[in-house]
């Protein structure tokens, strides 16, 4: 790494190599992914607009791969710049108890809304038990007005109106009607004819 680098701000080695390349910041936001905004903001060294250290660590390495860079020497000159100290062992267990707490909390949280979700479903389904039946009772009730609706439209030998009775004298009247019927549709037969008569 030559001394003239190492005097150089991140901002300044991003922004220097960009330069040489020809490349717009547009044209580096196209290829890497990173908003144009972002990477302005990386090479005027305002690493506050980050709101985790591990976000601003990859975009400055990606930026750094774009431009044909060492991600290394941009990172180092980032932790000299800032002070900041790489994934070292001291922050490790601070990380780790913060972490740890972080996941109890949405563990505890997660847990909060199950029990409330399984006391929904169950006083949705008891709901849905007196929903039912009462669908189904009315379902019921329906049935049984059509059904009678469409039995009350059928004529039924049962039913007087529908088919009087016939009396005695209609039936002989009836009667008689039919054989006279009967002995106008019969053939005539004819009359022997006696041979002697005819010489």
């Amino acid at each position: 790494m030559s001394r003239d680098v190492e005097k150089l701000s991140p901002g300044s080695i991003l922004k220097n190599a960009r330069l040489a390349m020809g490349l717009s910041l547009q044209e580096v936001a196209a290829i890497s992914r990173i908003t144009q905004t972002m990477l302005g903001n990386l090479e005027a060294n305002r690493f506050d607009e980050y709101s985790a250290d591990v976000f601003l660590r990859g975009h400055l390495r990606g930026y750094a791969r774009e431009l044909r860079l060492d991600p290394e020497v941009v990172i180092q000159a980032f932790e000299r710049y800032t002070g900041a100290q790489s994934n070292s062992r001291v922050e490790l267990p601070e990380r780790r108890t913060a972490a740890l707490k972080s996941i109890s909390k949405a563990k505890n949280s997660a847990r909060k809304q199950v029990a409330g979700f399984g006391s929904q479903i169950t006083n949705l389904s008891r709901g849905l038990q007196l929903t039912h039946l009462v669908a189904v009772g009315l379902v019921l009730v329906v049935l049984v007005l059509v059904v009678n609706v469409v039995n009350s439209g059928r004529a039924t030998a049962k039913d007087s109106v529908e088919f009087p009775t016939a009396g005695e004298e209609q039936w002989e009247v009836e009667q008689a009607a039919q054989e006279t019927r009967w002995a106008l549709e019969q053939p005539v037969e004819a009359a022997p004819v006696e041979t002697d008569d005819l010489r």
